[in-house]
């Protein structure tokens, strides 16, 4: 939601579109907020490696769609990849992601990840808009995003563990 305004004013401004970029904005921000709501009941019934793995399947699968879109100067097909990408976030990638460092790391390891955590968005931020306005243009950066979810889904295959239904001792002693 940090870039949506920006990255929807560049691509609702070059097409007949019936929404505004603000609009779409609030849309995205209505979509958010409905979906950490549900979050809650996600995290308790689905297994933490699994929601991961989906996740980061469908949100490699929205962004390439969304760069898709892009190129196709469709902006309601990006919109609406948006707000799909902004559920399936909030219901699998956000929420596990806190949960799955808190249940396997002991206190000094939870200070690295969350210190890295906040390096990252930082990185993030600051390159994200000069990226946007780079060669890759918008719809390379988001090709380029689905490229990284990717890769987190190969990492995830191959060295998380499942922890629901474990005791702490078993989630501690997985690593």
């Amino acid at each position: 939601m940090l870039y949506s305004n920006t990255i929807f004013t560049n691509i609702f401004g070059n097409s007949n579109s019936y929404i505004t970029a603000r609009e779409g904005t609030y849309l995205i921000a209505g979509v958010n907020f409905v979906a950490s709501f549900l979050s809650i009941g996600t995290v308790r019934l689905a297994g933490r490696r699994t929601l991961l793995l989906t996740g980061h399947c469908v949100v490699a699968l929205c962004h390439l769609m969304i760069g898709i879109f892009i190129i196709m100067e469709s902006a309601t097909g990006v919109l609406i990849m948006t707000c799909v990408f902004m559920f399936v976030y909030q219901n699998t990638i956000e929420p596990i992601g806190q949960v799955y460092v808190t249940e396997i790391c002991s206190d000094i390891a939870l200070g690295v990840s969350t210190q890295i955590l906040w390096l990252v968005i930082l990185l993030e931020s600051c390159t994200t808009e000069e990226l946007m306005q780079s060669a890759l243009k918008p719809e390379g950066v988001f090709i380029l995003f689905a490229i990284f979810s990717m890769l987190a889904v190969f990492v995830e295959w191959h060295y998380v563990g499942e922890t629901l239904g474990l005791s702490e001792r078993q989630k501690k002693s997985l690593y």
